[in-house]
């Protein structure tokens, strides 16, 4: 009977004293990309044989990152004109994925509603905010399978400020833009607002000094004319 006691006592004052198991670690909020309506234009693209079409502009932001996302429609990937779209990353602290052009340009695409269907041999391009890296590409609408074969696909960044260019060009009238054209078609884009970022500013007015003189003029040397848009959906047709 003592015995038993004393043991059923040690095993009581164990049980008070046992600590209690930690709470398990709460995981970190997953960010994500949010659309912004009628957002300030920090980016605008000026080109001839764009107009008269209107240059469509979107922006989001990453909610636990910070980063901003500028995109740039302009032409209509349906028919035979010309077509570009620029994704603009300023980059925080959701980063910017380690990923081959290939598999970059297939997100973008995707994002457009268009597919990737081929890449050729990725290649450096020479611009006025320095060497990016190109490669022709075939893009097509999910939907019907209707094609372009005239296509191209790009990217180049920057540390400081942290910048992330990437973009989708078609040519003009069934033709593929070549690389002396799609360095002038790069140089295109322009500073429209800084947004109180020097670093953004000092990288635009470093390219000024870069910039070809072999190029056409655009509709205005002056930037700043890519008025705020909604983005328009995905065509659903396209020259084949």
């Amino acid at each position: 009977g003592g015995l038993t006691g004393v043991l059923a006592a040690a095993a009581l004052i164990f049980a008070v004293e046992e600590p209690a198991a930690p709470e398990p670690a709460k995981p970190a909020p997953v960010g994500g990309w949010l659309d912004v309506s009628r957002p300030l234009a920090m980016f605008s693209f000026d080109s001839q044989e764009f107009a008269p079409a209107p240059v469509s502009y979107a922006m989001r932001r990453h909610t636990t990152g910070g980063g901003r996302e500028d995109i740039l429609t302009s032409g209509d990937f349906a028919g035979d004109g010309p077509f570009l779209r620029l994704v603009i990353h300023q980059v925080g602290e959701e980063g910017a994925a380690d990923q081959s052009l290939f598999v970059e340009a297939a997100r973008r695409a995707s994002a457009a509603g268009l597919a990737l269907d081929n890449l050729s041999n990725p290649a450096a391009l020479p611009t006025r905010f320095g060497v990016a890296e190109w490669a022709d590409a075939r893009l097509s609408v999910p939907a019907d399978g209707a094609a372009r074969e005239n296509c191209a696909v790009f990217r180049f960044g920057e540390t400081r400020p942290a910048l992330r260019v990437s973009g989708l060009a078609c040519g003009p009238a069934g033709k593929p833009y070549n690389r002396s054209q799609m360095s002038c078609l790069v140089g295109r884009l322009d500073l429209a607002a800084a947004g109180g970022d020097s670093d953004l500013q000092k990288f635009f007015a470093r390219s000024e000094l870069a910039r070809d003189a072999a190029c056409p003029p655009g509709r205005s040397r002056t930037p700043g004319h890519a008025a705020p848009a909604k983005a328009r959906p995905a065509p659903r047709h396209a020259a084949r």
